[in-house]
């Protein structure tokens, strides 16, 4: 290799460099799950997903869970997915406006409508299968989460359709939300404060997920806005007093816990949860979740090469490998062909 090469990558590297790390910067997180995804396909792998959503002919979300912990759940509908499935299709009808999308929407609401458990005006999900994460729950178990989601799924069937059975099942899943544990619901009743439990059943030590108590108050919260509901109020206060009670328990340094078992959230659970945080602070304006926001989003704002460095993720280094390689490419044959237009010899004049 000559010595000319050698200068001209020199001159172009730091360039490359500078302009690799912008780019990890702004899109590394976006790019590096399809990369991933790339590499076990060329491998004739797959990521393992131990529950793949599929769709069945009424456009209703249902999920195949794999074995874990030895329980095999097996293919299952599952409420709070139908509910947070019907929420993204309205979202997506009220910005597009496409038939189909309403559809998908006015589906997943009657199923959600049918499936219901009502009794003395109270309505819950029971789940007739065993869920795998949590061995210690058998089934049938009820979710505060899912009372929570489809709370809100209700509410917005009757603002877009003037829905009153949405309406009542609304109010009678915001009922559900004063059943305790001990009763037949997922309310963990405490001086402190109600705590929402995700996987609730009868005589049993729950785990008390974080998110999935957040995903409930949230839901109370909102029906307490849009309806000014008093019950709805009160269920939110006791929701957010139990929150506020626990939450230094979920503090893990500037990460946090999934559960009570001090299972650390992984990158997804780290988003939901900040975000969730961040949604409580916007509705109620305690500052309490604003300060644990700005804790737990600290690392996820930490630069892309940074976290890839500390991670030692190895999809990560390869992406920065080739994004330097595709910054430095064009850099390199710019600067030959500039060096070839200045240095062509110009012809002699007589």
């Amino acid at each position: 290799m000559s010595v000319k090469k050698i200068i001209r990558y020199i001159l172009v590297l730091p360039f490359a460099v500078a302009i690799a790390y912008w780019l990890a910067g702004k899109f590394g997180d976006t790019i590096e799950e399809p990369l991933r995804n790339v590499l076990f396909a060329a491998k004739g792998d797959s990521i393992p997903d131990y529950a793949p959503v599929f769709y069945d002919d009424k456009g209703i979300p249902y999920v195949v869970y794999a074995t874990e912990n030895g329980i095999t759940p097996g293919k299952q509908y599952n409420a709070t997915i139908v509910a947070n499935f019907a929420l993204e299709q309205a979202a997506l009808y009220d910005s597009l406006k496409q038939p189909a999308n309403k559809q998908a929407f006015d589906n997943c609401i009657n199923w959600l409508k049918v499936n219901a458990t009502v009794s003395n005006d109270t309505a819950l999900y029971r789940y007739a299968w065993r869920q795998a994460w949590y061995p210690k729950v058998p089934a049938p178990f009820t979710s505060g989460m899912t009372n929570g989601m489809v709370m809100q799924a209700m509410l917005k069937a009757h603002a877009m359709n003037a829905d009153t059975a949405a309406w009542q099942l609304a109010r009678q899943l915001l009922h559900g939300c004063f059943v305790s544990i001990d009763s037949g619901g997922f309310t963990i009743m405490e001086p402190q404060g109600w705590w929402y439990e995700e996987f609730a059943a009868v005589g049993v030590e729950t785990p008390r997920i974080l998110d999935g108590h957040i995903f409930t108050v949230i839901g109370l919260l909102q029906y307490r806005n849009q309806q000014q509901e008093p019950l709805a109020a009160i269920a939110a206060e006791m929701g957010l007093q139990s929150l506020k009670y626990y939450l230094p328990a979920y503090d893990a340094g500037q990460q946090m816990y999934y559960d009570k078992y001090k299972k650390l959230a992984d990158r997804k659970y780290k988003q939901v949860i900040t975000t969730q945080l961040l949604q409580l602070y916007q509705l109620t304006n305690e500052a309490v979740f604003l300060q644990y926001y700005e804790k737990w989003t600290t690392p996820l704002k930490v630069h892309y090469v940074k976290r890839v460095l500390a991670e030692r993720n190895k999809t990560g280094a390869l992406l920065l490998g080739l994004l330097l390689i595709v910054c430095w490419l064009p850099l390199y044959i710019g600067l030959k062909l500039l060096i070839r237009k200045t240095m062509k010899p110009r012809r002699k004049r007589y």
